[in-house]
């Protein structure tokens, strides 16, 4: 989960971060009165962010090394994974069918 807001530069690097590294995460609105609570619980009362919350661990602060480790540990993968395209194959073409002279129109 990550605890954001629009908090400036630590947020927006942090988003940018978590995409790079193909990480899937959970977007908390931290201007949220509920989610307020959440993040005061996981900070020991302090309302700041971005947090990261990676298993049991709350991450304060966007600290680039730390996350690493912290994703690294999960086995987040370091970049994101996109799986190249498969490659598309011509869709195969039945044969024309002839069209049937009128002495073989009536043989059927």
């Amino acid at each position: 989960m990550l605890y954001s807001s629009e908090c400036g530069n630590a947020c927006t690097r942090a988003r940018q971060f978590l995409a790079k590294r193909g990480v899937p995460y959970t977007a908390m609105d931290a201007t949220q009165p509920a989610v307020q609570e959440e993040l005061k619980k996981l900070t020991g009362g302090v309302l700041a962010v971005p947090v990261l919350k990676v298993g049991r661990e709350a991450l304060r602060g966007f600290e680039e090394g730390k996350w690493n480790t912290s994703l690294d540990v999960a086995g987040y993968p370091q970049t994101a994974v996109i799986p190249a395209p498969a490659p598309i194959k011509p869709a195969a073409t039945a044969p024309t069918p002839t069209p049937a002279s009128p002495a073989e129109a009536g043989r059927y």
